[in-house]
């Protein structure tokens, strides 16, 4: 290839790059689907193929084609040659000059890999940088799909051929097969050719343990698969690795030690004496209590920042509670705070607070009766933290990706702030700048803070040259420094990915982070890789036990893959015992990795293990909707918003109690009548709230009235109760008495034709709400008197 020629990259995300600078690509699917297939195919096709491919069903497919070819021709023209060629009604692709991969990989291999040179199959393996034609699915054009299928698995196929003779040439170099052996089993994990050819290799390397790893991997495949036991040549093989050391017993859960389990903090000097200062600071009942917020961009160094600050205020003996949002559950209302009031320990918070308290901390017991009000629970954090600052002064709550929280835990944080009249309880956060702006309830909340004169920011800038050159000896100290500086601009993450690629002698193939962080994750095992989806997908920490759930493997074994994962610095055990991504851009990278189909899959599974058999807990339906919603179980995710948002109203989290019923409303669509006819009524029901007016939508009596008509179509007389109810209740919230009371007795009658127990508590309902409106306060007696009367006679309790 001309060092700045035209080079288009057909494996992985489709590409065209001229020298080192890589060409916008066209927004549009289809135009890239048609590029890829101009240039794979090396022939001429007629418009009226390309039309049938991928333009069938548009109103106009020719204007489409004609459309998607004159941006490829821009695209293509690089060097004034026309790529793009027409003639006649056949249209095509000609390279004049440009190189592309899958052409490079054909010249390289032949068209029999067993009689090309050893270092031509070299290069052309390393050219199989993804799927062919990764991320162009489009379901909506079977012909193309079908196509893109036959062809990825003919790359497969012809990857694997050229892997084969690859590993069988280099058998007395194993340190050379290895990689090749590993590429071999992640493009073909369900092979047992391929896993004894690595766990031979592992073998001839002396790494024995590693290869019984391996050989129990494969024996766990082979059974769940294909109900089978390893080959003869399999069992030979693992006879021959006596000495491998047995896997390690699982450790117990345990906390980790703040101090000693952080990387060491570099650089910084100044930022470290502005945390010191602030948890030195005397506790003043006339200062106001000052929020502290770090912010920055991803990979920076916030989050250790934050872990710096608890480490200098244990050291001073305060208390520290830690919590942290995460973008998959900002439906789930004051996720960071209830993290951090669980570092409590029970015994230290009041009893005269439990009930109180209980919304958010359910194991406390039974919530107060009655319905909560938000300043009362609001109250009552401030309460308890005013007590712990009492006992061991000063208190310090720290909350971790302030960009991520919900408007309930925004407004939580600001009363605790307002209402804490000396900083004996301290607020810290770390944020990103970016993010922050494009969360309304967070941004306002610093704006509030910053007029108020609360806020005490501290922007993280990059790195100096001599503190990146620090960060990147920590790794090797004979590393190309000033190189690691260039590339990374000191953003202290991007150096240590740049440090780990150059120190496993890689010339990084990426200049960006997320292109280094792929190549990382592309060199783990399968099992480590499925271990990474699944905590990806779920979209925060979880336990040892809870991950053996979703991945059919024993704890030893899963124990191990995690300790190999700590190794590699991806994952990391956090305080309560779970294991989480050492960052979120590892998370977000992961994520990228996994396809679409498996995406789906992953949140299905994880949906339904949440969820459990019996009721939906509402503390946790939230992230059930959000994982159902993903995982294409649309009842699940409805159910789930009903619950999630009923908790919500009770934690007095209205935003996201909407949030949750536009969305339930939006799933219920497709579901069948008997499903979603009592779904729908109880998502109108989140809205029937006297704290929820400002949220309602303004046709909700409309939407209430055709539901109800649906539900007495269908006979559901429960329903039609259920229906007029919730009118009658919304008319009382907007005191059109009248109408309310015309829709109590409207419950009342659809009632009679119910069963039993509808019929009691619909009359108990209905003495109820003439109480209220206190119109006709004999009527209320006399449909008391008939409830008390049918609830005898048919044992329904009252």
């Amino acid at each position: 290839m001309k060092r700045n020629g035209l080079y288009i990259r057909l494996f992985g995300n489709l590409e065209v790059r001229c020298g080192n600078r890589t060409h916008p690509l066209p927004r549009s699917k289809k135009t890239r689907a048609l590029l890829g297939y101009l240039i794979a195919t090396e022939r001429l096709h007629s418009r009226q193929v390309l039309c049938d491919l991928l333009y069938e069903g548009s109103a106009d497919p020719r204007a489409g084609l004609r459309w998607s070819l004159s941006k490829l021709r821009l695209l293509l023209q690089q060097d004034g040659a026309t790529r793009i060629v027409t003639r006649r009604d056949q249209i095509g692709f000609e390279p004049q000059g440009a190189t592309v991969d899958l052409a490079l990989v054909r010249e390289l291999s032949g068209p029999d890999p067993k009689k090309a040179a050893t270092e031509k199959l070299g290069k052309a393996a390393a050219l199989f940088r993804g799927e062919f034609l990764e991320g162009l699915e489009l379901r909506v054009c079977y012909g193309f799909e079908t196509w893109r299928t036959t062809e990825r698995e003919a790359a497969h196929r012809w990857h694997a051929a050229i892997l084969r003779v690859l590993i069988d040439r280099l058998r007395d170099q194993p340190e050379a097969a290895l990689p090749y052996a590993r590429d071999r089993l992640l493009g073909d994990p369900l092979s047992e050719e391929a896993h004894i050819d690595f766990v031979r290799i592992l073998a001839a390397m002396g790494r024995k343990e590693e290869a019984l790893e391996q050989y129990q991997r494969c024996r766990k495949m082979l059974e769940t698969e294909f109900n089978a036991r390893p080959s003869a040549e399999m069992e030979a093989l693992r006879r021959s690795l006596s000495g491998a050391r047995a896997s390690p017993t699982p450790p117990a859960s345990k906390r980790v030690p703040r101090a000693s389990s952080l990387p060491p903090l570099v650089g910084r000097r100044n930022e470290r004496a502005r945390l010191k200062k602030f948890v030195q600071e005397e506790a003043d009942s006339r200062t106001p209590a000052e929020v502290l917020v770090v912010m920055g961009p991803p990979g920076i160094g916030k989050t250790r920042m934050l872990q710096e600050l608890a480490v200098l205020a244990g050291a001073e003996g305060g208390t520290v509670l830690a919590g942290c949002a995460f973008d998959v559950e900002r439906i789930r209302p004051y996720t960071a705070w209830i993290d951090a009031l669980r570092e409590i320990d029970a015994d230290r918070i009041p009893q005269a607070l439990h009930a109180e308290l209980a919304p958010l901390l359910p194991e406390l017991g039974p919530a107060a009766r009655g319905s909560t009000d938000r300043n009362r629970l609001f109250d009552a954090v401030f309460r308890l933290l005013e007590h712990l600052a009492a006992e061991e002064p000063p208190v310090f709550v720290l909350l971790d990706d302030l960009h991520w929280f919900d408007e309930a835990s925004a407004a939580l944080t600001h009363y605790i702030a307002r209402t804490t009249s000396t900083s004996a309880v301290r607020i810290a956060s770390a944020a990103r700048s970016a993010e922050l702006e494009e969360n309304d309830a967070t941004r306002r909340l610093v704006q509030t803070f910053r007029r108020e004169h609360r806020l005490r920011q501290l922007d993280l800038e990059p790195l100096s040259m001599s503190d990146t050159v620090d960060l990147a000896q920590k790794i090797d100290r004979n590393l190309d420094a000033d190189r690691i500086f260039a590339e990374s601009g000191g953003n202290p993450l991007f150096a240590l990915e740049v440090a780990r690629a150059l120190k496993q002698g890689k010339d990084a193939r990426s200049d960006t982070l997320d292109g280094l962080l792929d190549e990382r994750l592309d060199r783990l095992d399968p099992q480590a890789r499925e271990i990474l989806s699944r905590v990806a997908a779920l979209g925060r920490g979880c336990t040892v036990d809870f991950l053996s759930q979703l991945i059919e493997t024993s704890q030893r074994e899963l124990v191990g893959a995690i300790e190999t994962l700590e190794r590699h610095e991806l994952l990391q055990m956090t305080a309560l015992g779970s294991y989480d991504f050492t960052h979120d851009l590892v998370r977000r990278a992961a994520y990228r990795k996994i396809s679409a189909p498996r995406r789906r899959l992953n949140h299905l599974e994880i949906a339904r293990r949440i969820a459990g058999t019996g009721d939906l807990a509402e503390a946790s339906a939230g992230e059930v909707a959000h994982h159902a919603a993903l995982g294409g179980d649309l009842e699940l995710a409805a159910r789930a918003c009903v619950a999630g948002g009923r908790h919500s109203l009770r934690v007095c989290a209205y935003e996201e109690t909407a949030t949750l019923a536009a969305r339930g409303l939006e799933h219920v669509v497709e579901l069948s009548a008997s499903t979603r006819i009592p779904l729908h009524l109880e998502l109108l029901a989140l809205y029937v709230h006297p704290d929820m007016a400002h949220f309602c939508p303004p046709d909700l009596k409309e939407r209430l009235r055709r539901v109800t008509g649906e539900a007495r179509q269908a006979g559901q007389q429960a329903l039609v109760r259920r229906g007029f109810q919730l009118l009658g209740w919304l008319y009382y919230h907007k005191g059109d008495f009248q109408e309310a009371l015309r829709a109590t007795s409207d419950a009342q009658e659809a009632a009679r034709e119910a069963d039993p127990a509808t019929v009691v508590h619909a009359l108990a309902a209905s003495s109820h709400c003439f109480c209220l409106l206190e119109r006709n306060l004999d009527r209320a007696e006399e449909l008391a008197r008939e409830a008390r009367s049918l609830a005898g006679e048919f044992n329904v309790e009252i």
